[in-house]
This record gives structure tokens, C-alpha cells and sequence, in this order.
């Protein structure tokens, strides 16, 4: 792995290129994916290998945002709600055509 910085360009489209040995560090391959965070304080851009599994990577992501609970009750409730109202209204139209 590289022990110092490493300079890489800025296309016109504002896209840069990963050394290959960075990706080969990272594990990533071509047409592989990457997630970009930023510490603005710092002015740091991380570069992480995105797993294949997209579900499997997404797991969890947004318990930290829901103070360790999990949204999906909530979720299932809103779902059990817009079906209801979805049925109300077929059942209205249906009384209209009649």
C-alpha cells in the first residue's frame, strides 16, 4: 500500500480516478463501488468498498438516526393505513358508478 499521499485529477466532469494499487488495497475491482463520506471539519474525504450485498450493506444504517429503535412498526402501521385509505377510496368510486 502506498505510505504517502497520492495526487489524482479532477476531470472537466469532476470525476477522479482510484490509483490501482488503492483499489487493489481497497479490494475493489473495475465497475466495483465505493461509498464517499466527508469530515468537513477536516476536510477529509473517506473512500470505503461498498459490499455486493446492497440490502446486507444498508442493514441497520439508520439506528443510529432512531435512538436504537427500530422503524419498522412504524413503517407496517403507515402501510396497514394507506391500504385502508386506498380501499376506502376504490369502495367510494365503486358507490359513485352505481
Amino acid at each position: 500500500m502506498l505510505d504517502f499521499p497520492t495526487i489524482v485529477d479532477i476531470s472537466n466532469k469532476g470525476q477522479i480516478t482510484i490509483p490501482a494499487k488503492l483499489r487493489k488495497a481497497l479490494g475493489v475491482g473495475p465497475r466495483g463501488k465505493v461509498y464517499l463520506s466527508m469530515n468537513e471539519k477536516k476536510k477529509i474525504l473517506r473512500v470505503t468498498p461498498a459490499k455486493k450485498d446492497l440490502i446486507e450493506e444498508l442493514c441497520g444504517v439508520l439506528l443510529p438516526y432512531t435512538k436504537g429503535e427500530s422503524i419498522t412498526k412504524e413503517l407496517v402501521e403507515q402501510r396497514r393505513k394507506d391500504l385502508e385509505q386506498e380501499e376506502r377510496e376504490i369502495m367510494s368510486d365503486s358507490k359513485k358508478r352505481v
